[in-house]
């Protein structure tokens, strides 16, 4: 394994047993689902509401 493949699997592994880290790691992926369910909603009402185009 090279020195970059080595240290991003390193990362990963800190990522997964400190706790500060998993915790951010879960709320930032929890946000991210909500924001990407959120955001096709969004275009939809403005489309309606603010008579906007939906480019």
């Amino acid at each position: 394994m090279s020195k970059t493949e080595n240290s991003f699997v390193s990362g990963i592994k800190i990522v997964f047993t400190d706790r500060d880290f998993l915790t951010i790691f879960i709320s930032l992926f929890i946000i991210g689902l909500a924001v990407g369910g959120f955001i096709p909603y969004l275009t939809v009402w403005a489309t309606n509401t603010l008579h906007a185009t939906s480019f």
